[in-house]
């Protein structure tokens, strides 16, 4: 049966191309996937077929039932407090700050692609170009999304010619010059390197700016948001339907894993640098084919607990009229610790691995 798949360039803040409304209608598919700071949430981006519905959601990482935190008809981009109990996103213009269960939201801000700062005190928030700290207008002419450094003393953001970083008071300086369109940074743990994308090439600088910029990956003809590991050795995303694992050494080793969705992110804390979440396949727990109103479509067939357990004696019921029949489909997947020795990286161990919601015995297709 073949599947079609749409893809965005997923750098900053995303949209589906308007040309994917015309696409058939296709499964709905777990996108972009953000561990919490304290390592036990993930939130990400369910879409649906048309590319015309986002739903930001929430599941804990050991599994459990999905909360639903949002919708809305374009990327959220989900940025979690520091202190994991609370989420920012966009939808329609604005910014809105919510609970981790889904209470009090609130209108913080006009624009998109919020990022918190360190501390929790602040939110840096792109509208129309500008990028915005509170009623501070720090810098112009911005694209994607914005990152703070680790210590909250600057925040690092992409122009269309180069990567360029910002204090609060407003000083500016370039870090790096791109010769296609910049990608949004992402810093290092140590906050001494910063990750982006160069048009169709993974790069990495010295935060300093003080030598130039390697590619360490690449080309790709669409590359996902970026994730250091906790230890800085590499960094994880997927692109080209693939996920992607780049090893920083001299020179830098990239290995590819199996197929994927779009986004993978590293648990922060791991010592070992061992623990992500991924966007792929998962063929075991299927959509189906269902007509409705008159029209053929497919869709996906949606546990209810996605990552999660559920009562080993609830038994799988037959399709009815207007259910669906198997088809592949992409759930979110966590990659578990490697042990001591040679570390095996993020795309090999993947392959593997099954989705947390298969790990418990009993747990079946809903």
């Amino acid at each position: 049966m073949k599947r079609l798949l749409v893809l965005a360039v997923a750098v900053g803040s995303l949209v589906l191309p308007a040309s994917a409304a015309r696409l058939p209608v296709l499964a709905s598919q777990d996108w972009w996937p953000v561990f919490s700071p304290d390592a036990q949430w993930i939130a990400f981006t369910r879409v649906d077929g048309r590319g015309r519905q986002f739903a930001l959601d929430v599941v804990p990482r050991g599994g459990g039932r999905v909360r639903q935190l949002a919708r809305a008809t374009s990327q959220l981009d989900p940025s979690w407090s520091p202190d994991s109990r609370q989420l920012a996103y966009s939808a329609g213009g604005y910014v809105f700050t919510v609970n981790r269960d889904g209470t009090d939201r609130r209108l913080v801000a006009i624009g998109r692609a919020p990022a918190w700062s360190p501390d929790g005190s602040a939110l840096a928030v792109v509208d129309g170009g500008e990028l915005h700290v509170g009623s501070t207008v720090l810098a112009t002419n911005v694209v994607g999304r914005p990152d703070w450094s680790t210590d909250g003393s600057e925040i690092a953001f992409a122009r269309s010619d180069g990567i360029y970083a910002v204090t609060l008071a407003g000083g500016e300086r370039l870090v790096a010059h791109t010769v296609g369109d910049a990608g949004s940074p992402v810093w290092s743990g140590d906050g001494n390197r910063i990750a982006f994308t160069d048009s169709s090439s993974i790069e990495v600088v010295r935060a300093d700016g003080t030598s130039p910029a390697v590619a360490v990956a690449g080309p790709y003809h669409t590359i996902a948001p970026l994730s250091w590991s906790p230890t800085g050795d590499s960094i994880l995303t997927t692109a080209g339907g693939r996920v992607v694992s780049v090893l920083l050494g001299t020179p830098p080793q990239v290995q590819l894993g199996g197929p994927s969705g779009v986004g993978a992110d590293y648990a922060p804390g791991s010592l070992d640098g061992g623990d992500f979440a991924v966007s792929a396949p998962f063929p075991r727990c299927p959509g189906r084919d269902v007509h409705d109103r008159g029209h053929r479509r497919r869709r996906r067939h949606l546990r209810d607990e996605l990552l999660g357990r559920r009562d080993p004696g609830r038994r799988w019921q037959r399709p009815g009229p207007r259910e669906q029949r198997p088809h592949r489909s992409r759930r979110l997947r966590a990659g578990p610790r490697h042990g001591l020795g040679r570390p095996q990286r993020p795309a090999d161990r993947l392959r593997d691995h099954p989705p947390l919601s298969d790990q418990a015995p009993g747990a079946r297709c809903r």
